[in-house]
């Protein structure tokens, strides 16, 4: 992993982020996502979970929409390496609509947003969760060719590391 772009915390590490495409897909495909991280340590992790939402961009504020939060988890000290899977997600098209975006700002989401948040063993009840972000641009656009409206990411940094 580069030393410039670094996902990690002082207990987990994200080694790859798959999207059901990391390149262009029509807004009205469902939705997938496949996040593989590694422990550091032997600490217990309690109540992983993992949320992503989007970012919408209207007139200078950022809007964020949930698209899944996970069912918590707990890893024991002995798991090293963890793959969280997420598929048959509702699509972009569905969530803008569920959330009531006009069609006229759908062109205005600028990233995906993934987060893992956790506690670990001994850690205080009322103390914060321990949390990790990842932020992937993302571009839609109107297919000319198609008329299909299309996201596509313009940067997932595990396709570079």
């Amino acid at each position: 992993m580069s030393s410039m772009e670094k996902y990690a915390t002082n207990d987990i590490q994200i080694e790859n982020i798959i999207l059901k495409s990391n390149t262009q897909t029509e807004i009205s495909d469902g939705l997938s996502f496949e996040i593989d991280f590694k422990k550091l340590n032997q600490d217990n992790l309690n109540g992983l979970y993992c949320r992503i939402e989007f970012v919408v961009d209207i007139a200078l504020n950022k809007f964020t929409f949930d698209i899944l939060k996970s069912s918590p988890i707990n890893y024991a000290s002995t798991q090293s390496n963890v793959s969280l899977k997420f598929k048959d997600i509702e699509s972009l098209e569905k969530l803008m609509n569920k959330n009531n975006i006009d069609r006229l700002f759908w062109c205005n989401i600028s990233c995906l947003n993934i987060y893992i948040n956790y506690k670990k063993d001994g850690d205080d009840e009322n103390a914060p969760e321990n949390s990790l972000k990842v932020s992937i641009p993302t571009n839609i656009f109107k297919d000319k060719r198609t008329d299909n409206i299309i996201y596509k990411t313009t940067y997932n940094p595990f396709d570079y590391l």
